[in-house]
Parts: structure tokens; sequence; C-alpha cells
């Protein structure tokens, strides 16, 4: 053939190929290219290898010449491209160029869109040549080249157009590389629908290669697992599958066809019992049970029986094997895949060297030490995870992980040598399953280093085994029962190497928090916003300090969560104020402790106080003054506690009741006083009973009277009333609590007294006041000499250091005549009530009141004869007159001083006469 055939013209002018002879070295090389890129837009081209030789940038022409078979090269090759492309095309073939400069081939009643492959551009037609990392490459019918790179407008274009094509080679090709986020998702989506296409077509390691990839970009995206499951298990590659799928489990728990393909990988492999466990678990989730019943039906015909025992003997035997095994062990590999155990965050050091320590040649065995609460055995749960997984070393993968019950074990055994038999039986059980055992609360099998023997002892089982490394073990339990017992019995732990567990930082906790919210949400079916979990953090440090994190935290959220559950609240939202409710129960603290906007409420301090000790003003002031700079924490050291005060003055004057109203003022009751009399303790050794005594001592379980009780009720006012009659040595504990706010008792645990206030009394330089002749009715005007006297004692009798720590030295006045009228008026205030109730009123008239006044105030005792006095002259005749007949109809009672002698009169009615007399009486005294 010399020249171009007529039918075919219209193609070369449209591509512009303008030479002569089809001969050319051009031609064929250009005209196979085309011509192959258009039986790809008509997916005339199916074969895969074929299909795949089309990207390649310099096989495009071998891969078309390899649709006409071996030929050899001659002038026939031409002839053959000719006969194709006009088989293809036909006679009704006609090419155009859409407003979107797409390239359009119509073949009779069909329409194709040759995009990406063809460009139509000013200079003519481009088509597609090759690509590399982020430029897809053209070319002309004049050989000049076209690039397209990620800057230029088509790039996003061409990318969509492969993608829709299904042509996903190209597209990795140039995405390869490529560190565009924009593009991630198409990189993604690349390597899945290649990977779907591979697995279609039986080719399960390249679909496997292509996944892989695609986990790279997204991993953790539950799809990917399930299919590379797939795939691997196509090759037969069981056990990576099911890692595979243990990782889906945690991505995505509670999968029943995720169990179900576990079953079927376990059917596999032979191990029956772990299959009908998994086929259980996908019965229970699944919707449509009727698939995996019939597998479970097939997997009972299909494993084997146990055969039946034939004497009574073997059948004990047989029974108490059975139970050793089954009874006494758990095994957490099993649980982990079963999916329940939670994601344990921020542990990646403490796993490795637990790992590290596994994998050793010789003492491969783990100590677990930390806090209760911060969270061993979630450790050891998450390495469970992992071994099934497949994500720890080579040494630990295919192992068994099995938490022993030492309860469970001993239970049952009547006779004696039974226990011991049964623990032997269960160590030789794990030697030939190359597992790992895991012994929550080590400590309880230990003797405790007391030096008595006793056959019971698991740790004589255990020490040859360990010691000889034919077992593994990982024990966990905390610091004071390691000291107790543990440390002590040296050649026991010698078999081990230690891995400390602390406190994660905040950070970590927050996601631990973030994490298992969702849990609870669907647990308790509620809602759980983010200021519910900051307010949770940041209260749970403050009040919940006995406990460790992140143990505290969750189980705080739960707790809130079911109060709103079971509350039944609408709508179901764990909002600030439920946990601060339910912390608040916890604590042991009100709930308005806790907020720190109450300034109305310390605003109205001064008067609220004033209410309840009469006579103090410049006191109560002082008072005020520090608790007011430490409730809105203008405070230098936040760990003090809130205001540490000595009241000094004489007898009598309120410092004890300035206490008790600073007691309910700040925690809303009187009740919340921790009183210590400091008159009890004059003696040295008297300070074990503040703070317990030491180990190995008389009372060392016993509750001492300040920190077991300051732990107990943080927010509490400590009162040490008559603090100068303690021992002076041993007012030195109080020094670390008013400067740090902390002490630690004789077990060793430390309390924290920095929500706490302490209020010290003391009567020291009574006689100052005795010198001065300050007393009733007394002026006071040399009260201010007084004060630097009482200083002066004060600083005589106490230790600079101790002095250097307290917030305030308030000192009290002795009491004028106006102000033991008011206490008693206040005293007498429940009586008004209680007649009131019976509709009566007591009447006192003032001279009674007066004398009563006299009576029971002296500089010597103060006022607190005052109430003595009132009992005795008047509630004691008031009763005398209730217990008359008359009682009922009487309605007034009036109290006169007649004499020497305090009078009462019971009237029906106030008379005119009665109130005119009162009324000038009182205007009497007024006029003196």
């Amino acid at each position: 053939m010399s020249s171009i055939p007529p039918d075919l013209a219209p193609f070369f002018s449209f591509f512009r190929l303008s030479h002569p002879e089809p001969h050319s070295e051009k031609i064929p090389d250009v005209l196979a290219r085309i011509h192959g890129y258009i039986l790809l837009v008509l997916k005339q081209i199916r074969h895969p290898d074929l299909l795949e030789l089309f990207w390649e940038e310099n096989a495009v022409v071998e891969a078309y010449c390899r649709l006409f078979g071996p030929v050899e090269d001659s002038p026939d090759r031409v002839t053959q491209f000719f006969d194709s492309l006009s088989s293809t095309l036909g006679k009704e073939y006609r090419f155009t160029v859409d407003p979107s400069q797409h390239v359009i081939l119509s073949l009779e009643t069909t329409v194709k869109d040759l995009f990406p492959l063809f460009l139509a551009r000013t200079g003519g037609i481009c088509w597609f040549t090759g690509c590399r990392p982020g430029v897809f490459c053209f070319q002309d019918a004049a050989g000049n080249s076209f690039s397209v790179d990620l800057s230029h407008p088509l790039f996003e274009d061409l990318t969509a157009g492969f993608m829709e094509r299904g042509w996903y080679r190209p597209v990795l090709r140039v995405l390869h590389q490529v560190q565009e986020q924009s593009l991630e998702n198409r990189k993604y989506s690349a390597h899945c629908l290649l990977a779907c296409e591979y697995y279609k077509g039986e080719r399960y390691q390249d679909a496997i290669t292509e996944f892989e990839e695609a986990m790279k970009i997204r991993s953790h995206m539950p799809q990917l697992f399930y299919n590379l499951a797939l795939s691997y298990g196509r090759i037969q590659s069981y056990r990576t599958a099911i890692r595979l799928l243990n990782h889906l489990n945690r991505i995505r728990p509670g999968q029943a066809k995720t169990f179900e393909l576990l079953g079927d990988f376990y059917y596999q492999l032979g191990e029956w019992d772990r299959s009908m466990l998994m086929y259980r678990r996908a019965f229970d989730l699944a919707e449509d049970r009727i698939t995996i019943a019939e597998k479970m039906k097939r997997l009972e015909n299909r494993a084997p029986r146990a055969k039946p025992a034939e004497t009574k003997k073997e059948k004990e035997e047989e029974k108490d094997e059975r139970f050793s095994i089954q009874n006494c062990i758990v095994d957490l590999t099993v649980e982990a895949e079963l999916g329940r155990f939670q994601p344990v965050l921020g542990r990646e050091r403490d796993l490795l060297q637990m790992q590290e320590i596994l994998s050793c040649h010789s003492k491969k065995n783990v100590l677990v030490l930390g806090d209760p609460g911060v969270g061993k055995t979630a450790l050891v749960q998450e390495l469970a995870y992992r071994m099934v997984a497949g994500t720890v070393s080579s040494k630990l993968q295919n192992k068994k992980l099995l938490r022993i019950n030492m309860g469970s074990l001993l239970a049952g055994a009547k006779f004696r040598g039974q226990f011991e038999e049964r623990l032997m039986q269960l160590i030789r059980d794990v030697k030939k399953t190359d597992s790992i055992l895991f012994v929550d609360d080590i400590h309880q099998i230990v003797a405790g280093g007391s030096g008595k023997t006793s056959s019971m002892e698991a740790t004589h089982f255990f020490k040859p085994a360990l010691m000889n490394d034919e077992i593994q073990l990982i024990g966990a339990t905390n610091f004071e029962e390691f000291r107790n017992s543990i440390e002590k019995d040296s050649s026991f732990l010698r078999c081990f190497q230690i891995v400390k567990l602390e406190e994660p930082d905040d950070e970590t906790v927050l996601k631990i928090v973030q994490a298992y919210r969702s849990v609870l949400e669907d647990h308790h079916r509620v809602r759980i916003p983010e200021e519910a979990l900051e307010t949770a953090l940041t209260w749970v440090r403050i009040l919940l300090r006995e406990r460790a994190l992140p143990d505290k935290v969750l189980d705080l959220l739960d707790r809130a969560a079911a109060r709103v559950s079971v509350q039944q609240e609408q709508p179901p939202v764990v909002t600030s104020e439920k946990v601060l409710e339910t912390i608040s129960e916890i604590s042991n603290i009100p709930v308005s402790r806790m907020s720190v906007s109450e300034t109305a409420h310390y605003r109205n301090s001064e008067s609220f106080l004033s209410r309840r000790v009469i006579g103090q003003p410049q006191a109560i002031q002082t008072v005020s003054k520090v608790l007011w700079s430490s409730k809105l924490r203008m405070n230098l050291n936040p760990s003090r506690p809130k205001g540490i005060f000595l009241f000094v003055g004489p007898t009598g004057v309120g410092k004890t009741e300035l206490a008790r109203a600073m007691a309910q003022f700040l925690f809303g009751h009187e009740d919340k006083i921790i009183r210590i009399d400091m008159s009890e303790y004059m003696e040295r050794y008297s300070a074990s009973r503040l703070i317990g005594t030491s180990p190995g001592y008389v009372g060392y379980y016993d509750q001492n009277q300040l920190v077991d009780k300051i732990r107990a009720n943080p927010y509490s006012l400590i009162l040490l009333d008559e603090i100068e009659k303690a021992d002076a040595q041993l007012l030195s504990i109080f020094l670390q609590v008013f400067d740090a706010g902390r002490l630690t008792d004789g077990k060793g645990k430390v309390a924290y007294f920095d929500n706490a206030t302490i209020v010290m009394t003391s009567n020291l330089g009574t006689h100052l006041f005795a010198q001065n002749k300050l007393g009733y009715g007394a002026d006071q005007s040399d009260s201010r000499g007084t004060r630097s006297e009482l200083l002066k004692e004060v600083k005589r009798f106490f230790q600079p250091e101790f002095l250097n720590r307290i917030d305030e030295i308030v000192f009290f006045q002795p009491l004028t005549v106006n102000d033991v009228r008011q206490i008693a008026e206040l005293k007498l205030s429940s009586i008004y009530d209680l007649l009131g109730n019976q509709n009566k009123e007591l009447i006192v008239r003032e001279p009674a009141m007066l004398e009563l006044c006299k009576i029971g105030y002296d500089y010597e005792y103060g006022a607190r004869n005052l109430e003595r006095v009132l009992r005795r002259h008047l509630l004691d005749k008031l009763a005398g007159m209730a217990l008359k007949e008359d009682w009922p109809l009487i309605r007034f009672v009036t109290v006169d001083w007649e004499g020497e002698d305090f009078v009462l009169r019971g009237t029906h009615s106030s008379g005119l006469e009665e109130v005119l007399q009162s009324t000038i009486e009182e205007q009497d005294y007024l006029e003196e």
C-alpha cells in the first residue's frame, strides 16, 4: 500500500498527519498511539497486562502491536494498522471539538469523549504520551511536547478524567511523591479502586500491595482492613488476615461480618474452639443469622468430639482438669479479639519496655507497679490486643496471654494437696502451650516476708519455673503492697524486671476521656459535651486526690452519665452542673463551694458574721479580707490553706463562736468543723493521735484525728482550740501544713489542706485585761496599749517560724454594755420563737435585762457565764410557769427585777396601764 486509503483521509487531516507516505518512520508510531488510545476509549482493550503497558511511556506501540499477534516487522504492519483503523472506525465516523475543548468521536449513533487522552489546543490536537510524578505529558502531530503540571489549570480535570475512566495507573504515577493535601483523597481512591480491580481479576498479591499503599494514606479506614484481610485469606495467609481483623475490631467494634470472617479463618486453621467462639459472637450481633447458623452446624459436624470417660476415676480426673483450665484461666487474647478492651493511649514507652523484658533471654518476667487506678490492668490488656493484632515483636506473636484467677483455683479444693496438684497441672499446661501468665494483685500469692512458710503459698510452685525460664509471668500490684510483701521476698523478686506506671499528663488524659466518651454515650444514651469533660478533669484533680488518673475521671463521667440516664432528663445531656453534683456527692463537698462566682455571698461576709458574733467588728473585718482574697484566688501560694488565723483574747468574748460562724458561712453548716482540743496534747508522744503511729506500733490501723478527717472532708474548718496548752514541740507538725498545705501520716499517705481554713484560739495575756481592769462597763480607751502587750506575749510563747506562717493574728476586745445586751437578746431569740409558736410573748423589762447582763458577764469569764445565768434566773422559772394549769390561758409573760430577785408574771392581755407603765420606765432609764 503506497498511499493513505481515501476513507481514512479525514482521520489524518483532523490530526494533521500531513506526511505523503505512510511508510515514513514517524507515521506508524503516531498512528499506533492514536488508534490505541481510541481503542481504550471504546473499551476494546480488556486484557489487564496489555492495558498496563499502555501507561508505560515507551511501550504504547509495543502494546498496540500485541493486539495483532506476533507479526514480523514488514510493510505489512502498516497495512495492518490501516485495516484495524478502518474496521474500528468504519465509514461513518467524525471528529469534532466541543465548546469545552474536548475531542468528540461520533460513530453512527455512538458519541465518545476522547478526554483526557486527547486535548484540543490552538495549534491543533495533542495526545497523551505518558506521565511522571506531578506531570502529564502530551504531544502534537508536529512533535511538539506539551506538559500539564500541578500549577496548570487542567491538572485537576485530567486527574478526574482518568479516575472517571477507571485508568488508575496514570493517576498513581502522576500523584506519586506529591505532597498536596488536596490530592490525598484522590490518591487514596486510586489505590483502593485499583486494588479492587486486581481482586476481581484474582491478582490477590497485587491487590494486597495496593491496599497496603492506601493504608499508608488512611490508616484507620475500616473497609481497608476488611478487604486486605480478604485478600490475605485468598492467598491462605490466615494469621495475617486474623491480625488485620483484630485491628478492625478496635476501629469499628461490634461488626458481625468481622467475627464471621474470623470464624472462617480459624476454621481453615483447624482451631475449632476459637472458630466456634467467633461464630457465636457473630450470631449474637447479626440480623440475618441463617448463614452463620449453617457454618456453626458445619463446624459441629467437623470438629472432633471428646471421647467419653469410661470409669468414675477418669471422670473425676477429667472434671478436675477441666475445672483448673476453664474456670481458673481467662484467655485475654480471646477477649481482645472479641473487642472487649478499650484502647490505651499514651503508654507506648511502657508497652515497649514490657515487650523488651518479655523478649529477654532470662528474667523475662514483668512486674508492673503503679497506684490504684493508673491503668496497670489496662496496660496488660492492651498488650494482649497487640499480640493478636501482630503489632508486637516476632517473639511474642502467636502467643497467648492467660489471666489466672487464684480464688477460682483454690475454690473447691477439699483435700490437702488438691490445690497444689491443680497449680502444678496449670504450670505444666502453660509450658506446653507457650503462653504468658498474668496475675493481677500478685501480692496475694506472697507470704509478705513474715518468715512463716505455708504449703498453700503459690510462690513455692512458681519460683522454680520462673528461675528456670520455663514459664513467663506478668504481675501487677501497687507500691504499698509491693513494699509490704513482694519486696521482702527477694528470691521471688529477682525473677522479675519492674515497669513503673505514673499518671499520664493532661493532654493524654484528655485524649483518653474523649475516646471513652463515645462508649458512655452509647451505653447511657446521653450526650457528653466538651465542657463536661473539662469540668471533670478540673475538679477530680482538686477533690479526688487519693485516686489516680485516668480511672477517677472515667468513673466520674460514668456516674454523671448514669445520673442523667436514671433521672430521665430531657434532653439527655451531661452538663457541667451534673458533673459538679456528682463529684459533690462523691467527695462530700457542697456544690456551692465549687463555684467561683459567689461574689455576692462573700460581699456580705461581714454582715453575716456580725449577726453571730457581737462586739468584734475589727476581728470580723480582718477575717473577711483574708477570705475574700482566698476565694477570688488572689493568694500568692495556692497550695496553702485558705486562711490561717490565730484568735487571741480573753475568754468568753466570741473566739470559738466566730470559728463556728466562719464554718457556716464557708461550708454551709457548723458541722464542717474539725475541732481538736489542744489541751489533750500536752505530752509530746500524743502527736500520734494527730497523724497516726508508725508501722509496728499499737494503733497503726486506727483512724487519726486530723489527717484521716481532712482527707475525708477536704473542705472543712480546722479549729485548734487553746493552742497554747499543747506541747511546744508538737506544734512543729503544723509548720508544713501552714507552708505547703500538706501533711504525711504514719502510713505514708499525704493529706492536702489547700481547701481547708485553719483557726487557732488562745487565751494568752488574759492577766493583762485584769490588770487594766477591763470588764463589764469599763473604759476601753487603753486597749491599743493592751494589744501591743498581747503581741509581745504571743511572740514570747510561740516560735518565730510558727508565727511567720500565720496569715493574721486576730485580737478580740472585751465586751461593752451594749455588746452584752445584744448577746443576751441573741441567746433569748430561740425562746422568743418558741413562745411565738404557742401564740405567747415574752417581755423582759429593761431593769431585768440590765441585771441579767451584769450577773452574766465579768472580765474574768467574759460572756460565757451569761447563758448559765439566763437559764438559772429566767428559763427555769419560765419552765415552772409552763407546768401550771393556767399556762394555756396566758398570753404575755413579763420579767421584772424587784428587790433582789427576778419576778415573772403571766397575763391574759397587756392592759393599757401596763403598757403605759412600761413606757414610763423605759423613758426614765434613757434620761438617766
